[in-house]
């Protein structure tokens, strides 16, 4: 929670606020990007888009414990239908657009739709604010600064899925990821080839991570993203082999803490005139 606190600092961090602002929150999960503009532009308004009817139901119970006239409004918004939350906004125009990591299942061309109806979303003189955050570490790397006693076959299978995580995480943050979409990779080229003019700054994190049963679960089940990364770098038997290794060799490191770093990257962009 503190550390989320922290992001969300970080996150407004330079905005200056006025008490009539209107404020959009893209792909909205939780209400935490919310605080901040509720509290500061409490004449404005706040409209949380949303892509789900769980999110949405969640979000409205959340909502129940504030105020009515301090309620946002929550309007859907999927990754595919950009024109369908302008249609929603009517002639509402936002001197804030913000999100984190909005529709990371985007493509290419939908955000290409997306860039085109922020721009008309937002306001003369407003920005678009986006945060990205993307590990620098995976299981084996992380394992490796942990520097267990392995035997000299299990250190080179280590070795050899640090590697291939390497250059899945090098895939997945650089110009090869514009294929994939909805990463800052991808949001960056979009708003480029619509002419906006963007800004960035950047920060890393150290954290650790407890090591249990459910992220081995998550990490290393039959069809897991972290499985279809390690196929894509080098081959599915490949990957199969290295995550029944890896699957042993943090078994036993259960109950330690686990070192991660991530890359934290914010996107501030303006639209083009006119």
């Amino acid at each position: 929670g503190e550390r989320l606190d922290r992001l969300r600092q970080r996150f407004w961090q330079g905005q200056n606020w006025c008490r009539q602002e209107r404020v959009l929150l893209l792909d909205s999960r939780s209400l935490l990007w919310a605080l901040d503009p509720l509290q500061e532009a409490a004449e404005g308004h706040v409209v949380l888009a949303v892509s789900d009817d769980d999110t949405r139901q969640r979000l409205e119970a959340q909502l129940q414990l504030l105020d009515t006239l301090r309620r946002p409004q929550l309007l859907a918004a999927t990754a595919a239908a950009p024109d369908a939350l302008q249609q929603q906004c009517g002639a509402e125009r936002f001197e804030q657009i913000a999100g984190r990591q909005p529709w990371p299942e985007a493509t290419p061309g939908q955000l290409q739709r997306w860039q085109a109806t922020l721009q008309a979303l937002l306001s003369p003189g407003g920005e678009l604010r986006l945060l990205f955050s993307e590990p620098r570490l995976g299981p084996a790397g992380a394992l490796l600064r942990l520097e267990p006693t392995l035997k000299a076959a299990e250190q080179r299978l280590l070795a050899q899925a640090a590697a291939l995580e390497a250059q899945a995480l090098q895939a997945a943050t650089g110009l090869a990821a514009t294929t994939a979409g909805g990463g800052l990779a991808g949001w960056r080229q979009a708003l480029e080839q619509g002419g906006w003019r963007l800004d960035e700054r950047s920060w890393s994190e150290s954290l650790q991570l407890d090591l249990n049963e459910r992220l081995l679960q998550r990490w290393l089940t039959p069809g897991s993203a972290y499985r279809q990364q390690l196929a894509a770098a080098g081959s599915e038997p490949e990957a199969a082999e290295l995550a029944t290794a890896l699957q042993g060799m943090l078994q036993r490191q259960l109950g330690r803490p686990l070192p991660q770093e991530l890359q934290h990257t914010l996107l501030l962009a303006a639209a083009p005139a006119g």
